[in-house]
């Protein structure tokens, strides 16, 4: 009967059922073996409760993350280590263009919005080694759209298929379109 016992402990322990046998009381070889399963199911039971607690954990974090990342204004593209695109927010959408949300998986050189500018920010990334992180700005000409200008900051980032990129632009085509107006005003200032 403890064998019988023990065996349906074990087929519950398989089922997720943690709990503790009861114990014959003999001081014997089966029930040194039981003491052995209960020790073993509580620490069972204990890891399963860290791993689910860990998980709703990580899963909070990934959350809140997501949350930030839709509801800020500055475009961030993520790319595995041989630049795929992994993701993009909103805020890069509405930067670039809404094709850049349907291209996870596409390469650097292949994205509609960034062509022009792939093999720059390519090459700032490979300049950038030592300090791991580097800011330029780029200039994307968008034919009738007018042109683009973003100030971006990109970085590596750990990725579990290896080292990633981080692209993380805003646009200031506004901002250089106001200087120009300031400067040229000035310009016509003084020649007045």
């Amino acid at each position: 009967k403890p064998l019988l016992t023990l065996a349906e402990g074990t087929r519950a322990v398989a089922g997720g059922d943690y709990r503790p046998l009861p114990e014959a009381g003999t001081r014997d070889e089966i029930d040194a073996l039981t003491q052995s399963f209960n020790a073993m199911t509580a620490q069972l039971g204990e890891a399963r409760a860290q791993v689910l607690s860990r998980e709703a954990e990580l899963e909070r974090a990934n959350s809140f993350l997501s949350s930030v990342l839709a509801n800020i204004s500055t475009g961030v593209l993520v790319f595995d280590p041989r630049f795929r695109l992994i993701t993009a927010n909103a805020a890069a959408a509405d930067i670039l263009g809404d094709e850049v949300l349907r291209s996870s998986g596409v390469a650097i050189d292949d994205l509609p919005a960034i062509r022009s500018i792939a093999v720059e920010l390519r090459t700032q990334f490979e300049a950038e080694l030592k300090d791991l992180a580097w800011q330029h700005e780029f200039e994307i000409d968008r034919g009738d759209a007018g042109g683009l200008v973003l100030l971006a900051r990109g970085s590596r980032l750990a990725l579990a298929s290896g080292l990633g990129y981080v692209i993380v632009f805003d646009d200031i085509s506004d901002v250089i379109s106001a200087q120009r107006a300031v400067a040229w005003s000035e310009v016509a200032r003084r020649v007045a």
